[in-house]
């Protein structure tokens, strides 16, 4: 049949003849049952590149004997000389991939028999690309399956390397963020590649062996993230991050998945890698077997069965897990692991010979000597040190029972006091502020725990018995000390190198007001602090407070001009520690359980981003802090532990 119409009536009664099929922005499909074509028709007969699409679509026809399982173009239909369209083979009795998700969710279908079609669609995708087709618009529904074999269809839409582009169409959820433009209204893709194929083909497979997208879920610390953002972000289903509204996914979906299959789909997913996942495909289905209760697990991941064990319970979050980084960690120690008796801050510890060591920015140190009832040690670049000092328990009790001690403790019943002098987590201590020369320039007598001592710069910070505080300028000669707040409500702060602060108290209305320098910059209701931190580069304050009845904690930022946005809102997490978050560079960072998580704040939602790192050595307890080498263009994380600090790499 001759498919080159001279007008368009002769067209349109063509047309008419044909079973519609679906309908779509960009064609329309008939099917031709009398000659088992299918015939796709252009949507929009004005199509801006016709030419070179009428152009592709002949080269396209050339590689028909090269891949027999390709729907590709047999004939062009023209109207008028113009190109409308283009005849394919017709599949029949064909399902599409897409079907195996559900099955897959559902086990209803043996995972060796999906195993064998996920092996033969990355084959065809790899013998496609040593042609140099680039596919493009790569969705599960693009791929049907019969009889164990794939075929592709829809392939107008592909791309040749070097010589023609592929259609820049797409279903967001397969879509490689690496091609998209997310800063651009609605789905904006640059180009597709090769590359992005792979994560398409991950994506599809991972659908049907596991019955789930890989970014599902709802991430806490940014619950605005949709499938195509958590991508961007990294953010998968196999990976640890405490996803939500994914109760359906259990270890039965994954507990058949091998080592290997799992780190190259995390490579994919949350490494940035692109690579077909063939070869760990095909490993994983001869390495296949069933348990005892019809179960498929991979013995040399699991000496049981994860399905069946009574612990199974546990066992997704161990697969998940699995993951996380075991590297040794002992050559990012920046400290000497056999002398480190306790960690002081990022350059200074104790040793066991009874000596403060402070390693000086150019490597060389300073030492003394310290007795054990030295808690604390800091060393000031001028010279000065400030030492805490435990007061022994004898003169603390003789001091509280005849009244000398009455500042310290505030307010308070004289049994009262009685307790705290007894409380061993919180000891009075001597604060001791000394020059160069070993000279007293100040000193107080403080609560160790309750007096959140804090030091910036050339100026240190704490709270007296009195919940005031106390501000101490600290100079080479003297120390200038005032009283930078004072009021009866329990409050928070943070400070700064100019020796600004930042305060948030509950006031006795119950409502949270949020001052810096003793200015009230916001009133919020209904919520609690919880941590308050400076970003030295933007110079700004980060306030991180938690909702009445929630769970979720609100992110405000307190610009330098006095003006208070909202950030990341209603994030969570498992295991977040706050209290030694930082706030640099308009990322809030935080240390948890195993990993460091960092929130970059951006003007929309799509232009924030959160990501993590794994690393083994980070726990419920350690302090971070990111400083950056001008001198070699890098960007460090320090990860301050008890007993040891760790400086990695992050730029």
């Amino acid at each position: 049949m001759r498919y080159d119409f001279a007008s368009k009536k002769s067209y349109l009664n063509f047309l008419s003849k044909l079973t519609e099929g679906p309908v779509g922005d960009q064609s329309i499909i008939y099917y031709d049952d009398k000659n088992e074509k299918v015939i796709k028709i252009f949507a929009l007969t004005d199509y801006s590149n016709i030419r070179e699409k009428e152009a592709k679509l002949r080269e396209l026809v050339k590689y028909k004997s090269r891949f027999p399982n390709a729907a590709l173009p047999e004939e062009i239909i023209r109207c008028n000389g113009r190109c409308c369209g283009y005849t394919m083979p017709m599949l029949k009795n064909c399902v599409s991939l897409k079907d195996f998700q559900i099955k897959a969710r559902k086990h209803t279908m043996d995972e060796r028999k999906i195993l064998n079609i996920a092996c033969k669609l990355a084959e065809l995708v790899k013998d496609l690309h040593s042609e140099g087709i680039i596919i493009g618009d790569f969705h599960a529904d693009q791929f049907m399956t019969r009889d164990g074999d794939v075929f592709v269809c829809d392939t107008d839409t592909w791309g040749i390397e070097g010589r023609y582009e592929a259609d820049k169409t797409g279903r967001v959820e397969y879509i490689d963020p690496q091609v998209r433009d997310f800063s651009a209204n609605g789905v904006v893709i640059d180009q597709y590649t090769q590359q992005s194929d792979c994560f398409s083909l991950a994506v599809v497979v991972f659908e049907m062996l596991v019955g789930f997208n890989p970014f599902d879920g709802v991430y806490p610390l940014a619950r605005d993230y949709d499938q195509p953002l958590k991508a961007l972000n990294r953010i998968s289903i196999i990976g640890n991050h405490n996803l939500k509204k994914l109760d359906s996914f259990k270890i039965e979906h994954v507990a058949w998945m091998s080592e290997g299959l799992q780190n190259d789909f995390l490579k994919i997913f949350e490494g940035g890698k692109r690579f077909n996942i063939l070869d760990s495909l095909e490993l994983t289905r001869k390495s296949l077997k069933k348990c005892k209760k019809g179960h498929y697990y991979n013995s040399s991941r699991y000496s049981k069965c994860p399905v069946c064990k009574s612990s199974s319970e546990n066992a997704l979050e161990t697969f998940r897990t699995y993951s996380v980084t075991s590297i040794s960690y002992g050559r990012y120690a920046i400290f000497p692991d056999n002398e480190v008796r306790k960690v002081i801050d990022d350059s200074t510890y104790f040793d066991f010979n009874e000596k403060a060591i402070h390693i000086n920015s150019d490597g060389s140190t300073i030492e003394k000597e310290v007795d054990s009832r030295v808690k604390e040690m800091y060393f000031l670049g001028n010279g000065i040190t400030i030492s805490v000092r435990a007061i022994s328990r004898i003169k603390q009790f003789f001091y509280t029972l005849f009244g000398k001690f009455n500042s310290l403790y505030g307010n308070c019943s004289f049994g009262e006091k009685l307790k705290k002098c007894r409380d061993s987590n919180n000891p009075a201590c001597n604060l001791e502020i000394c020059n160069k020369a070993g000279e007293k320039l100040y000193s107080a007598i403080i609560l160790k725990q309750s007096s959140r001592l804090k030091i910036s710069g050339d100026y240190l910070f704490y709270v007296n018995g009195k919940n005031e505080l106390i501000k101490v300028y600290m100079t080479v000669d003297n120390c200038a000390v005032t009283v930078a707040n004072a009021e009866d409500n329990p409050f928070i702060y943070e400070i700064n190198r100019n020796g600004d602060y930042c305060i948030c108290a509950i006031n006795g209305a119950g409502h949270l007001d949020i001052k810096v320098n003793g200015q009230q910059k916001k009133q919020l209701m209904e919520q609690f602090p919880r941590a308050i931190k400076y970003d030295s580069i933007s110079k700004n304050w980060c306030v991180i407070n938690k909702r009445r009845n929630s769970n979720g904690y609100d992110c405000y930022i307190v610009r330098r001009k006095g003006r208070v946005l909202k950030q990341f809102r209603a994030f969570s997490f498992g295991g977040l520690n706050l209290k030694n978050s930082i706030y640099f560079n308009w990322m809030l960072v935080i240390p948890a359980d195993k990993r460091v998580l960092f929130l970059k704040s951006g003007k929309t939602v799509e232009e924030s981003t959160v990501s993590q790192i794994n690393i083994g050595v980070v726990n419920k307890d350690s302090k971070i802090f990111i400083r950056e080498d001008m001198k070699n263009a890098c960007t460090y994380l320090f990860i301050q532990n008890s007993t040891q600090v760790y400086r990695m790499r992050l730029s």
